[in-house]
């Protein structure tokens, strides 16, 4: 339980910084974005991480789906930002695949870190 609570707090510190060291802007979201994704991220990854733990299933099979999910999210995001800059801002649908596969890349990636923490702490344990 402890070991949970620190992985909560590790995931949520390094997702909120990754945000606001301006990692989600080099890779193409829109600078608007920044305060919603760190927010966005971590509640809803949050909410994942906690569901996940008490699923049973191998921690390295979570961890994979998890970076498939990452993977999966970023490219939502990628390709809602190209659709909406091609349709020069009138595609609404590829604005909100743009905004929420950024929202969901932060949590995916919250719940990456959470995964991996993890592991590595129950194999040092």
């Amino acid at each position: 339980m402890r070991r949970d609570v620190i992985g909560l707090i590790v995931a949520a510190i390094l997702t909120i910084g990754a945000v606001y060291s301006g990692l989600p802007e080099w890779l193409g979201a829109h600078p608007k974005f920044a305060g919603k994704i760190a927010i966005g991220g971590v509640l809803s990854g949050a909410v994942l991480a906690v569901l996940v733990r008490y699923w049973r299933a191998a921690p390295v099979v979570k961890a994979g789906l998890a970076g498939l999910a990452l993977v999966l999210a970023f490219t939502v995001a990628k390709v809602g930002g190209h659709r909406f800059a091609a349709s020069y801002a009138e595609d609404a649908f590829a604005g909100k695949m743009w905004f929420f596969g950024w929202i969901a890349t932060g949590a995916a990636g919250f719940l990456v870190v959470f995964l991996l923490f993890g592991l590595v702490m129950s194999r040092r344990a």
